[in-house]
């Protein structure tokens, strides 16, 4: 019971850590005019990517604000886009890039509202497009800690601690998933 008060207790904080772009001034406006230029020519690969931009970040202040539903329903529109953009050119490393963001930011928050298995699937899968990435790791870890699979939780845990030794959101997860696993800690 102690774990899981410290796990509710530091969500917040956690979350804070987790969100690195700000949306200062960013707002319903310039969503609108992204979506019209995006829709006024579906085949400018600039303005498709442009309006993927705008929904990751109306998510990131969602996000932010706690509202975890309306955040994932931008996170999966930027996705949708991203996949397209993608599919239509493997080779463009930004696109790709950007398709790995789009699945982490899904990914983090199906944890959050625990869509668990549908998170997992995700952060496989941007894991496959970004291999060394210590946030998708973390994300991962989190939602093997949620599921109860802790070892597994401990093993992605591990593995973003060795790209980013001292990330706290990575050593806290690793603490609890090991107090969950029954470790001792001295």
């Amino acid at each position: 019971m102690y774990v899981g008060l410290l796990v509710g207790l530091s969500m917040g904080a956690i979350l804070k850590w987790r969100r690195e772009a700000r949306c200062d001034g960013f707002g319903s406006e310039s969503l609108a005019i992204a979506e019209r230029l995006a829709q006024s020519d579906p085949g400018n690969a600039g303005w498709q990517r442009d309006l993927s931009v705008a929904l990751n970040k109306v998510g990131d202040v969602l996000l932010d604000q706690d509202k975890f539903e309306n955040a994932l329903k931008y996170y999966r529109d930027s996705l949708a886009i991203r996949k397209g953009l993608a599919k239509t050119d493997p080779s463009n490393e930004q696109w790709q890039g950007d398709l790995a963001i789009a699945y982490g930011n899904v990914c983090w928050t199906e944890a959050i509202i625990g869509q668990l298995q549908a998170a997992l699937a995700d952060c496989t899968e941007s894991l496959h497009l970004q291999r060394d990435s210590a946030d998708m790791l973390d994300s991962r870890g989190f939602t093997y800690l949620k599921l109860g699979q802790f070892g597994s939780a401990i093993t992605d845990y591990d593995a973003a601690l060795r790209l980013e030794p001292k990330k706290p959101e990575s050593l806290y997860g690793r603490g609890v998933a090991k107090l969950k696993k029954g470790d001792t800690i001295y």
